[in-house]
């Protein structure tokens, strides 16, 4: 058995380390295609929530940072997801209606209407990966990934059920306030 202490650090940074690698292993799947938007929004939202649970582990500024980034991600992400979903539920809503009460090409309108939106939020999303912007992003990602910006907070033990509670300060104290301007 190990008898080394495990830092909340080290179990956080593992946990935002397979979050990163999900976002940022994401691109080529994106590129090509195929369809992860769900799996890299689940990462986005577990990444955030880590951040904003555990705020007073990370550096306020750099986790600002990082938070601001993750949102623009999300958002164009969620455009493409939420014509998928709207999809779905239209199609469902519509089988569930009688023959007789659709009439004309009521079902081709509505799939064609979704589907031009979704390839519009597809497109941004694309434009998206070839910019700047991202780039940054995905740099931001990797550094997180590999060194987080962590206080002398995180070097509480994970082991014990102080070092839990210190660790866990931020999730039962109001949030902090940060300075605007």
């Amino acid at each position: 058995m190990n008898n080394r202490s495990t830092t909340a650090r080290e179990v956080i940074g593992d946990y935002l380390a397979e979050q990163c690698t999900v976002i940022i292993d994401s691109e080529a799947e994106l590129r090509a295609g195929e369809n992860v938007i769900h799996k890299v929004r689940v990462a986005v939202r577990r990444f955030r929530s880590t951040i904003r649970v555990f705020a007073d582990l990370f550096d306020a500024e750099q986790a600002a940072r990082m938070e601001e980034e993750l949102v623009w991600w999300a958002g164009l992400l969620g455009e493409v997801r939420d014509m998928d979903i709207l999809t779905q539920r239209q199609q469902a809503l519509l089988a569930e209606l009688p023959p007789e009460l659709i009439l004309g090409p009521v079902e081709s309108t509505i799939q064609e209407e979704l589907a031009v939106q979704r390839k519009q939020a597809m497109d941004d999303m694309l434009e998206a990966l070839n910019s700047e912007h991202y780039r940054k992003f995905i740099g931001m990602a990797h550094h997180w990934r590999s060194d987080p910006p962590f206080t002398a907070a995180a070097e509480a033990s994970a082991d014990s059920k102080k070092g839990w509670q210190a660790a866990h300060q931020s999730s039962c104290s109001p949030p902090r306030r940060r300075a605007v301007g």
